[in-house]
């Protein structure tokens, strides 16, 4: 069954508990190895651990570590070891970055891309836990993910005793409301966000059909907000949103990133009562998108967005409210407890900003 990204998180959580092996299934781009470093972080947290991804702190008590392996980059020997010879006897010298003690995850990525012969080295080391003489550390538990066959993604169908090794889940695509609670903590550029707020199919659309390089996903959306941070040439917005989401959606994210030019941003800062003559929702958006990037660049004006929430129809304010209050949530919560003048705001929009 599908799931969504809270409900993969706490199943995941019985998986690991129970040190039982699950495969996460999942369109590209959607945050199926996110989930698992999330889980992963919280489980170290739970269990008082330091959470790591460096492979050289294996074996290190009081740790808890995500081995991420990519097998599909191995060959079986890079699993199973090579062999030598100890008093006449052939034993297996099992790679380094294989546990003899500790806790932490061992992250099969994109385990499906690895052709037959190499999954079927994986057989004993997924139900039993062991290669031969190697055992996994109990503190251990086996995750692994990829993508689907529809998702023309080059992958070799699993053999049923693989498969048969394994519980199954499928992740879905997250909804808007969902990939903007994760953006708002992730630091997404709040043009992203608005646009994806207003352009809602915008936010996965994947053809396996078409050819082109670059599509829109949560993955991309996000690599898109690395780029074009503090890039105000529409230009350049436009040649680093082909890039990373595809030629046509890079058309309307430029066009949607144009409206904001259609007003003075700093005019309705300095008059937030001005924004009630701004009447189309696209450009109700681009107002947020904007005002919540001139914010993250100048914290001085937050008395004048909070007063531009007072004049906003409640949708773009919450949306506004929510923005700010990730970009800088110490100074946000400060001005609303602190003014009384924010009094009424706040008591409004409360329950929206838990």
């Amino acid at each position: 069954m599908q799931l969504n990204h809270k409900q993969l998180e706490e199943t995941m959580k019985q998986f690991i508990n129970g040190r039982m092996a699950l495969f996460i299934h999942g369109a590209p781009g959607i945050g199926k190895s996110d989930a698992v470093r999330k889980v992963a972080k919280e489980t170290a947290n739970n269990n008082k651990l330091l959470y790591t991804e460096d492979i050289t702190d294996v074996n290190k008590e009081g740790k808890f570590l995500l081995i991420d392996i990519r097998i599909s980059q191995l060959d079986p020997t890079d699993l199973r070891g090579l062999p030598h010879i100890d008093n006449s006897v052939t034993k297996w010298v099992v790679p380094d970055w294989l546990p003899r003690k500790g806790n932490g995850i061992l992250f099969f990525d994109e385990l499906n891309l690895a052709p037959p012969s190499i999954q079927a080295a994986c057989y004993q080391l997924i139900l039993d836990k062991r290669l031969g003489d190697y055992i996994l550390p109990k503190g251990y538990s086996i995750i692994a993910a990829g993508n689907r066959l529809e998702d023309k993604a080059n992958i070799f169908e699993m053999a049923a005793p693989l498969r048969n090794r394994f519980c199954h889940v499928e992740l879905a695509v997250p909804t808007v409301d969902d990939w903007v609670d994760w953006a708002l903590k992730n630091d997404v550029d709040g043009r992203i966000i608005a646009f994806i707020k207003w352009r809602e199919p915008m936010l996965y659309k994947f053809d396996a059909k078409s050819s082109a390089h670059s599509f829109p996903t949560p993955r991309s959306w996000f690599f898109l907000s690395r780029l074009i941070r503090g890039v105000e040439d529409l230009g350049m917005v436009r040649i680093l949103a082909s890039s990373a989401v595809g030629d046509g959606t890079s058309i309307e994210f430029e066009a949607f990133t144009k409206l904001s030019r259609k007003f003075d941003l700093d005019e309705l800062l300095s008059d937030p009562e001005k924004v009630k003559g701004v009447k189309e929702i696209d450009m109700k958006f681009a107002v947020v998108g904007g005002v919540s990037e001139k914010y993250r660049s100048n914290r001085k004006v937050l008395r004048s967005v909070l007063g531009l929430c007072e004049y906003l129809d409640p949708e773009y304010a919450i949306l506004l409210l929510r923005m700010i209050r990730a970009i800088d949530e110490e100074k946000f919560v400060q001005s609303l407890v602190r003014e009384k003048k924010w009094e009424k705001l706040s008591a409004k929009y409360a329950k929206y900003l838990k």
